[in-house]
């Protein structure tokens, strides 16, 4: 329809062209692989009889008797047929050996610690004092560092999270916001200060959340005894309730692994709600709801530049905005993610409606008479 058929045809072309130039090497390799592996067995009987005829030749005594002939390719089939197998095992061996290898690594490694302490049981002193010990997360100069890299990813980091509070972490990409997340989760160490919490059980929706297969239903409630009144204050309290009304099954509506039924904001929601219903669970925001944040942490160069309530900040905009993400971005990936949500369709109503349509009608038949 857009005319430009051939254009591509030659530019898919071109590419194929460039891939198999990429892999001629390769495939020489195969090939003298392949050729080494087989020709033992081929060629092994043969060279010897040769060998035989002109050794007993030169012997004066050219007969060769079929009892030999038969018994010596006897024998050279059960030689060269292992032989032949070690061509093929050989690099098979290697193979395995490097996988064994990383089975081993991960063996080997360590278990991961869960390095968080619990804020009630913080002794006073030493910077804890009593309005600390009420507060639902407490970070007292943490740092973390990898083990590949001999930069920090985050350096001293001192910070409060009180109870019921809203707090919004920003900052450009790379600047350690996931990785102080799933520090305060307990998945990372860090390499010095404490990281102090009221709780380890900790809900959390991923950026990229995961879903599995089943029901909204089942997925929200875990498929257990499902308590309805309990259920539908969540459904309430996510504002999933109208998007539960487009659907044709309601929250009776399949997930497809991972989601892909599903709009960007609509995974997002039934992510946090197995959180929600269970008794659990912080939400994450947007650029754009800053304002609603009680406290907010701005992260750069491994550091907190910034932080506090959005009016605070507000005073400092022209420092801040160069360690902020850019809000339109935001707007314009979440807008694309409810866009691509809504012109989805349930795949199983357009099955039911390919089931009802006609396959065919014996009335064409009839034209091939008329003809």
């Amino acid at each position: 329809m857009l005319g430009i058929s051939d254009s591509v045809k030659t530019w898919l072309s071109g590419l194929r062209g460039e891939e198999i130039q990429a892999s001629i090497r390769l495939r020489y390799v195969l090939l003298a692989y392949n050729a080494s592996a087989n020709a033992l067995g081929m060629f092994t009987p043969v060279i010897t009889l040769v060998l035989y005829v002109l050794f007993a030749r030169s012997k004066s005594n050219g007969a060769l008797p079929a009892e030999t002939a038969f018994t010596s390719l006897a024998l050279l089939a059960m030689v060269t047929h292992p032989a032949n197998m070690v061509m093929t095992i050989v690099p098979r061996a290697i193979a395995s050996l490097a996988n064994s290898e990383r089975i081993t690594n991960y063996l080997i490694h360590g278990t991961i610690e869960d390095c968080r302490l619990d804020i009630r049981q913080a002794q006073v002193g030493s910077g804890i004092t009593e309005t600390h010990k009420r507060a639902a997360v407490l970070l007292a100069d943490v740092s973390i560092q990898s083990s590949h890299t001999s930069k920090p990813i985050l350096k001293q980091l001192n910070c409060k999270v009180n109870k019921g509070s809203i707090v919004m972490c920003a900052g450009p990409v790379g600047s350690g916001k996931t990785t102080l997340a799933r520090a305060l989760l307990g998945e990372i160490s860090p390499s010095s200060g404490v990281i102090y919490t009221s709780s380890k059980r900790i809900g959390v929706c991923a950026q990229e959340p995961w879903l599995p297969s089943g029901s909204i239903k089942e997925v929200i409630c875990g498929g257990l005894q499902v308590d309805e009144t309990w259920y539908e204050q969540v459904l309430l309290a996510s504002e999933l309730v109208k998007d539960l009304d487009t659907l044709s099954d309601g929250d009776g509506t399949e997930i497809r692994f991972p989601g892909l039924n599903l709009s960007g904001g609509q995974r997002q929601r039934v992510a946090i709600n197995p959180a929600t219903y269970f008794g659990l669970g912080p939400n994450r925001g947007e650029a754009q709801y800053f304002p609603l944040a009680d406290h907010i942490l701005v992260l750069s160069d491994s550091e907190i530049q910034r932080q506090g309530s959005w009016d605070k900040l507000q005073h400092d905009r022209q420092q801040i905005d160069k360690f902020m993400p850019d809000e339109r971005e935001y707007r314009h990936i979440s807008k694309g993610s409810e866009a691509q949500g809504s012109l989805q369709k349930d795949p199983r109503v357009d099955a039911a409606q390919d089931l009802t349509r006609q396959s065919g009608d014996l009335r064409l038949y009839g034209k091939d008479g008329h003809v």
